[in-house]
């Protein structure tokens, strides 16, 4: 779920985030997620919306 797929990485320890470096590894994380992470990393044409 969520908390294991973005919490864990956010709540490491001395780990301090801003919106935008947040956002991005929460984009990040999703797409490992859900298998679709090798998709848009390798046809990054197709990242206009992928959240």
């Amino acid at each position: 779920g969520c908390k294991t797929v973005i919490g864990a990485r956010l709540k490491q320890s001395g780990m301090h985030w801003n919106i935008p470096g947040a956002t991005g590894i929460i984009a990040l994380r999703s797409l490992q997620a859900s298998n679709r992470f090798d998709t848009i990393w390798t046809h990054p044409h197709n990242q206009t919306n992928i959240a």
